[in-house]
């Protein structure tokens, strides 16, 4: 490990190029030369300097003399183009800064724009699908009525599980459930029944779960096949079998 550390910062050393630039000029207050002015020529490491392979050089200079009695002072940035021994005037200089600014306020409208276009993309890939299910509840001889089923979605990531449709069943038991939901991936639809068939007095419901195959999810916004149940009895003992509380 200590290694491949020294070999990283040695490559980190090798790639460390030395690099030149010169700037010209002259400097006017009004029309009359700008004798005395302090100049220095700076090498400003920023974000976009992170970015380029080369940091950006800037000229700063200050007027330490009066100049329509104000002392004042500014900056001018050069781009590549000034490098190894490239020479320009601080007014050319200072529109090229003028110009990088401009460019960069539009770089970030284009990075606005494609966000929007990423967002209405993804928009347009959540596909709405259906799915359906029917079937008849029974405790043992006697048709299960009233009995609350609902169908989910389920979700293994952070978003939160989906109602897609809810009832109870009639008087003989019977039950039919749809609905539909919009996901980038296969919705992962379930089945869920929560019933006191030979439960005795224990608080809460038992709570069975069923996952429907995916063979039956429909594109769309309507199930174009039923999964049927059939008849379940609830005085069955089912694997993984849940209390509800609520």
């Amino acid at each position: 490990m200590k290694f491949a550390v020294l070999c990283v910062l040695f490559g980190c050393s090798l790639a460390m190029r030395q690099q030149a630039v010169a700037v010209s000029g002259r400097l006017m207050c009004g029309n009359k030369p700008a004798e005395g002015v302090k100049v220095k020529l700076w090498d400003e490491d920023d974000a976009r300097s992170a970015k380029s392979e080369v940091p950006y050089p800037r000229l700063v200079h200050f007027l330490r003399r009066r100049c329509e009695t104000s002392v004042r002072h500014g900056s001018a940035e050069f781009g590549d183009d000034f490098r190894q021994g490239g020479e320009r005037s601080a007014l050319n200089a200072y529109f090229l800064a003028q110009t990088l600014a401009y460019l960069s306020i539009m770089k970030v409208k284009i990075m606005k724009y494609a966000i929007l276009l990423i967002l209405f993309g993804c928009t347009l890939a959540m596909r709405q699908q259906a799915v359906a299910v029917s079937g008849r509840l029974i405790c043992g001889n006697q048709p299960a009525a009233g009995v609350k089923v609902k169908l989910w979605d389920e979700d293994d990531g952070p978003d939160p599980d989906d109602v897609l449709d809810e009832g109870y069943t009639d008087s003989n038991g019977n039950f039919h459930l749809k609905g539909s939901e919009r996901e980038l991936t296969n919705i992962d639809p379930v089945f869920k029944v929560y019933h006191d068939c030979d439960d005795g007095i224990k608080p809460g419901q038992r709570k069975v779960k069923f996952r429907i195959p995916d063979s039956y999810i429909s594109s769309g916004g309507v199930a174009k096949r039923v999964f049927d149940m059939g008849v379940l009895n609830l005085e069955t003992i089912f694997p993984k079998e849940e209390r509800d509380l609520l």
